[in-house]
């Protein structure tokens, strides 16, 4: 574990585990449990046109997620479920005769703004991976965008690394944002690039897996 100073802290565990498999989920093309699979829709072209629907599939789950214990969700309201409900912007998006219960909230779309700091961080960082924008320096000679969907873990990954490197204050202010996308970047550029050697070497705080 990073050592951390008094006034910083990672990221909430649960956030973290919950974002990683949503990520896993995402880019292997099991969202849904495998209905549209029987009606051949394949939504990853849609993920990866770099017109912010990743970033807004993102945003999505990140506004409407929320602590939950894990005895009360099996009983969640389904609109409560962050899952579910970018599942249902994702579908609506690809087929927008596809009727969103209950309607969404403003709040539920909102891609650029949030009133916790750390989640319109997350946000931030979808909108820029998804959009093949991320650290130029580090990637601009790279079209990696297709790579993150090869496997459901190469996604995981790049998220579980974001997660786990970003710190925020007692505020939930991010106080570490470069950091924390640098390091992504590398984790992109390890799965997309044969023989490239990160540097330094990930710490297994930063690759865990919550």
């Amino acid at each position: 574990m990073t050592e951390l100073n008094s006034r910083e802290k990672h990221l909430d565990t649960e956030f973290r585990s919950d974002l990683r498999f949503f990520a896993f989920f995402v880019a292997n093309g099991s969202l849904f449990g495998g209905l549209w699979d029987r009606f051949g829709f394949d939504y990853i072209p849609s993920l990866s046109a770099k017109n912010n629907v990743f970033g807004q599939l993102f945003a999505v789950f990140v506004n409407v997620w929320q602590p939950c214990p894990i005895t009360e969700r099996a009983t969640r309201a389904a609109q409560l479920v962050p899952k579910y409900r970018a599942e249902q912007y994702l579908m609506n998006h690809i087929d927008p005769a596809y009727e969103v219960v209950p309607e969404f909230d403003w709040w539920e779309l909102e891609i650029d703004r949030s009133e916790f700091p750390w989640k319109r961080c997350v946000k931030e960082f979808s909108v820029a991976l998804g959009n093949g924008i991320l650290e130029p320096e580090l990637l601009s000679d790279i079209d990696y965008v297709p790579g993150l969907f090869s496997c459901g873990s190469t996604l995981e990954a790049v998220y579980a690394v974001f997660a786990n490197v970003l710190m925020v204050d007692v505020h939930g202010n991010p106080t570490n944002v470069d950091r924390a996308y640098y390091r992504a970047a590398q984790c992109v550029r390890e799965w997309c690039v044969p023989g490239y050697e990160v540097t330094p070497r990930w710490q297994g705080w930063e690759i865990e897996l919550h």
